[in-house]
């Protein structure tokens, strides 16, 4: 894989993320939020194969810059998926009468988030064509960098699930990089990873809900009735999520798809 490929890909997102700052934070909708931390994650990943490809320690300065933003808009979007699942599992009028709500419903909510000054200029072009021009990517560094992942994803398979917002990132991480890599071999190892993350983020969603709930009665000091009964429904929605990922993990055909990854 030429190496320039990568780095435009790099180039490429940078740019949309430069771009997507330019309309103002307080108007975003959560498609917005959605998009820009999915181009943060993107860039994650590319710059983790060029780490590792490359055998340097090269400081990601896009991402520190941008991890403060990442992470609060993160919140934000927690919230929007929990009054999400609250609606969806017909708890969100009783959350509301019981005036337990901590979190603003209305878009104000977003509209109040304090506006990060970003200068674009951050994302200096200049500088990674320095650091990358002279370096050769070789399909074997690509593909030990890939190795070293599929690694870390196998440890965290038998780890406790508690443990899985790690392994989501890594599936996730897998499938970005996967996606920019040429050859239709890889086809069915993006399926098939696709497909684990969809699982793992919707547990995570109910995982991130549950924990809102368990602060929230602790708070409270005892447990009100539908808050037992929906942390019940989410414990069910849970384990079955679980079951579901868990097969495919152990599955012949994941073995297939990060075989295939590896060894290519």
């Amino acid at each position: 894989m030429d190496h320039h490929l990568l780095f435009e890909k790099l180039n490429h997102h940078l740019l949309k993320i430069a771009t997507s700052l330019k309309k103002p934070i307080s108007n975003w909708k959560q498609k917005d939020i959605h998009d820009f931390r999915v181009l943060i994650k993107q860039e994650k990943a590319y710059w983790f194969l060029l780490q590792v490809a490359l055998s340097q320690n090269i400081p990601n300065k896009p991402w520190m810059e941008i991890k403060p933003l990442y992470a609060q808009l993160g919140e934000i979007r927690d919230g929007q998926v929990s009054l999400q699942l609250l609606d969806q599992y017909g708890y969100f009028s009783k959350w509301l009468e019981r005036d337990l709500m901590q979190m603003q419903v209305s878009p104000t909510y977003l509209r109040s988030l304090r506006k990060h000054l970003i200068d674009s200029t951050i994302f200096n072009w200049a500088y990674w064509s320095e650091q990358f021009k002279h370096q050769e990517l070789q399909p074997s560094s690509v593909i030990f960098a890939i190795r070293k992942l599929v690694l870390k994803i196998n440890i965290l398979i038998n780890a406790p699930v508690v443990q899985w917002h790690e392994l989501r990132k890594c599936v996730k991480m897998m499938l970005y990089i996967n996606q920019i890599i040429p050859g239709s071999y890889f086809d069915y190892s993006n399926k098939i990873i696709g497909e684990t993350a969809k699982l793992l983020g919707k547990w995570q969603d109910i995982y991130v809900l549950k924990l809102y709930l368990n602060n929230l009665a602790y708070n409270k000091k005892k447990k009100n009735d539908y808050i037992n009964e929906l942390t019940e429904v989410l414990n069910k929605e849970s384990f079955k999520l679980q079951a579901k990922t868990n097969s495919i993990l152990n599955s012949s055909n994941w073995s297939r798809a990060v075989s295939v990854i590896a060894i290519s």
